[in-house]
């Protein structure tokens, strides 16, 4: 994309108006004259420019998103960019180091600084320079050169941020506190991250923390909710049996488990059928999709559906048991039918459960599509190939 401006040092607004070509330029869909003035999105990536001129971007009075990728730029300055921006990509700007041009941006809800080395020495997302950026919902800072800890507690956007990726830096521990809404959280190659704190359980969809040999615990599995759809921890020397993962062996959204690596993993892969096998009836999800990064392939046979339901009809026998030992007497009678009550309900869950695990395949693949939007908006709407990636 270089030649769209002849490789220009310094951007001016003539330059990108007139001399730039117009797939640079997005329009909304009732846009018929297209002008560049009128553009939503601008393309100003890999122009091997240093920056931009005072007033390159006054023009463009409706731009919503911006992409200045790939470039030499050092610094924009507070009020380079136009305030109506929701999305900011200025990722590959390996000498950026000022960060200033964020301060105003109230409406920006997408910032992407991949690949920015020098931001590592000077970004402070509690400070005075994001204190307007109350729109927030995705941050991108993977290989950023962040060092230390990484709090959020203090920022202005952190119940409203979504997803956060911080992948391949040299943190040592994340603090999510106060970040209520976080569905996704991708710290993977993080060779000395030794804690992460404060996830929050009831609205987290996606962990990555692959790579992460230096994790002390993972206490953070602890109170999940039923949003988990994906957990790689992929290499994690913690994972040694099940009863590390036994906070996630009952959660019925997974989708995706990376457990490449591990001792358990070592333990277990030496064929790939009897490994998919042995994790499939250690999980009590039905709807795991992808195991290590491949897709599932292996179905549980009815006699290992049946184990799982001779286990927890064990607990039926002690409650009928129980039942039977009780004592006549109007206390005893009361406990009685307290037990019956819990054995017909405990029945119809399990039931329910082994019908849920039949169900037809064809249910399943459609609820997997009806969440992928969700859980993969970053992925594949506002950065293509963000999973493999990250």
């Amino acid at each position: 994309m270089s030649e769209k401006v002849l490789k220009a040092r310094l951007l001016t607004a003539d330059k990108i108006l007139y001399r730039l070509p117009k797939d640079c330029f997005s329009f909304a869909k009732d846009d018929k004259e297209g002008k560049p003035e009128d553009a939503l999105g601008l393309d100003l990536s890999d122009l091997d420019a240093t920056g931009l001129s005072p007033d390159a971007l006054k023009p463009f009075t409706k731009l919503r998103r911006l992409t200045l990728k790939g470039n030499h730029i050092a610094q924009l300055g507070p009020d380079a960019l136009p305030k109506t921006l929701s999305y900011l990509d200025v990722s590959k700007n390996s000498e950026l180091k000022d960060l200033s041009f964020v301060k105003g941006l109230r409406s920006l809800t997408t910032l992407i600084l991949s690949e920015c080395p020098a931001v590592g020495e000077v970004l402070n997302l509690e400070g005075e320079l994001f204190a307007e950026c109350v729109s927030l919902k995705v941050l991108v800072l993977d290989r950023c050169d962040l060092k230390g800890t990484l709090s959020l507690s203090a920022s202005p956007f952190a119940d409203k941020l979504e997803t956060l990726i911080v992948s391949h830096n040299q943190l040592k521990k994340i603090d999510l506190k106060n970040c209520t809404g976080l569905t996704k959280l991708s710290a993977s190659h993080n060779p000395g991250l030794r804690k992460v704190k404060n996830v929050p359980s009831r609205t987290i969809a996606e962990i990555r923390l692959a790579n992460c040999p230096e994790l002390e615990s993972l206490g953070f599995l602890s109170k999940l909710q039923s949003k988990l759809a994906l957990l790689d921890l992929s290499s994690s020397p913690l994972v040694k049996s099940w009863s590390d993962l036994r906070d996630v062996l009952s959660v019925d959204s997974l989708l995706t488990l990376n457990l490449k690596g591990t001792p358990l993993y070592d333990s277990l892969a030496s064929s790939k059928d009897d490994y998919e096998r042995e994790c499939l009836k250690a999980l009590k999800c039905r709807k795991l999709r992808t195991l290590d990064y491949h897709k599932v392939t292996v179905k549980l046979a009815a006699e290992d559906m049946a184990d799982k339901e001779d286990d927890e009809g064990e607990d039926f026998d002690k409650l009928l048991a129980a039942s039977k030992d009780d004592s006549d007497d109007e206390e005893g009678g009361g406990k009685k039918g307290m037990v019956k009550s819990t054995v017909k309900k405990t029945k119809k869950r399990v039931k329910s459960e082994s019908l849920a695990a039949v169900v037809d395949e064809g249910n399943a693949v459609s609820e997997a599509k009806h969440l992928k939007p969700a859980l993969e908006s970053a992925d594949g709407g506002l950065f293509e190939g963000i999973s493999s990636k990250w």
